[in-house]
């Protein structure tokens, strides 16, 4: 709690928007005691629960390694995951599947839970027979504990438990075998029409900036481009800056952003500076905010002003259709709020995540080996105006339901505007 309260860019606007503050928190520091927990991942469990009370989710806690609990109540002795999955089967539970994951729902009762959810089968490579992905006990119909997901973060759950199965987990095992579950190719690119080019952006992490580089600045001469960043969750801002003269027609509004400058804060900016291959324009503008959080103890230091960039326009590039979903995050949130502002541009889908206005997260110890605790260290200045998009997202130009295609769609948007051309 002490390290969220003292460094937690969102701390003091949440505090203030939550009268009940001291009361929820007294009530978990009472929880903890009580419960006396003798498992890392029940304590955190805990702690997730708090950190919800912020309503942020870029608030996070994750396992620090790819090491899964492995169900030793009928696999013990076996190495082989085929032979983990015959013997799975013979237990006794319900089979229910979600993206690409085949689930033993066991009861397996402990001072925490009543049930386990055990993977029976998994299209994905981010789990294997026999890992423990679930742990909830049963109250009042409903089931809640904690589920991780693939990269590891630990959430808390509460679903109602129906005919057809408990929150995103339908009841049977997955009837067809489903393709591309872990999206390999997070970067492509497709010539679908002589006039028309796909291009796949699965993220804006800083290690792909040389990825995105490469792919855009490939001369690209098609004059109709889909951006598809449908499930990229974010990265750095940096990164996108190779797609922005595709899509610029004019001055970009950027709003400014703050950091909260502590001692923590500092050493975890100063991290950023060992990472690999940065761009020597990245380095020195890690240098220069650095400098600035410096200055300042316990207080916000602006790192970038309110501003209007000016960019050279791509003159082969006539339209730009951008594919979102509400998976489309943070940084790429970023881009959608620059994409927005051209008139060559038509995003489509649905609403983005809404995890924008506290940001650049950074990862810390919190006492558990196993566990690090991510809290974003920026505020956006949108939200001294009221215009903060977080848990409600940015909306697209044309909203189409999960189940339709996006890519063709698009194709037909840029049919459509071509021939009124």
């Amino acid at each position: 709690m002490k390290t969220i309260e003292e460094n937690y860019a969102g701390f003091r606007v949440k505090r203030n928007e939550n009268n009940d503050y001291e009361n929820q928190k007294a009530f978990f520091i009472k929880e903890s005691r009580q419960r006396k927990y003798n498992k890392q991942e029940y304590c955190v469990y805990l702690m997730m629960q708090w950190l919800k009370t912020f309503e942020d989710r870029h608030l996070q806690i994750r396992k620090n390694s790819q090491a899964h609990m492995i169900f030793s109540g009928a696999t013990e002795a076996l190495s082989g995951e085929n032979e983990r999955k015959e013997e799975l089967r013979k237990l006794k539970g319900e089979i229910f599947h979600k993206d690409g994951v085949d689930l033993l729902f066991l009861k397996n009762k402990n001072s925490f839970r009543d049930y386990i959810g055990v993977v029976l089968r998994s299209y994905t490579t981010a789990w294997k027979a026999g890992d423990i992905i679930m742990e909830v006990k049963e109250v009042n119909g409903r089931f809640e504990g904690f589920e991780y997901d693939s990269k590891m973060y630990i959430n808390p759950i509460s679903y109602h438990r129906t005919n057809a199965g408990f929150g995103p987990w339908k009841l049977g095992e997955e009837k067809e075998v489903p393709t591309n579950r872990d999206l390999p190719d997070l970067f492509s690119r497709k010539l679908l029409a002589p006039d028309i080019l796909y291009l796949k952006v699965g993220s804006f992490n800083q290690k792909y900036h040389t990825k995105i580089d490469s792919l855009f600045n490939n001369q690209l001469d098609i004059p109709n481009l889909i951006i598809d960043i449908r499930g990229n969750g974010g990265g750095a801002d940096f990164v996108y800056d190779p797609i922005l003269p595709y899509l610029y027609t004019g001055p970009i509004k950027v709003i400014g952003v703050d950091v909260y400058s502590t001692e923590l804060n500092i050493r975890l900016w100063e991290k950023l500076l060992e990472m690999k291959d940065l761009p020597k324009e990245t380095i020195d503008d890690l240098y220069d905010i650095i400098g600035k959080m410096k200055k300042y103890h316990n207080e916000y230091a602006s790192i970038i002003d309110d501003e209007i960039i000016a960019l050279s326009e791509k003159p082969s590039s006539k339209q730009v259709v951008i594919l979102a979903n509400k998976e489309t995050g943070s940084t790429a949130e970023q881009f959608l709020l620059a994409a927005k502002q051209s008139n060559k541009v038509t995003i489509i889908g649905q609403n983005s995540a809404g995890v924008l206005d506290y940001a650049n997260v950074r990862g810390t110890d919190i006492g558990f080996k196993e566990f690090s605790l991510f809290y974003p260290t920026t505020i956006s200045r949108r939200i001294y105006s009221n215009q903060g998009i977080d848990n409600i997202g940015i909306a697209p130009h044309i909203r189409y339901g999960e189940e339709e295609d996006l890519i063709e769609k698009a194709v037909e948007i840029i049919r459509k505007t071509s021939y009124e051309k």
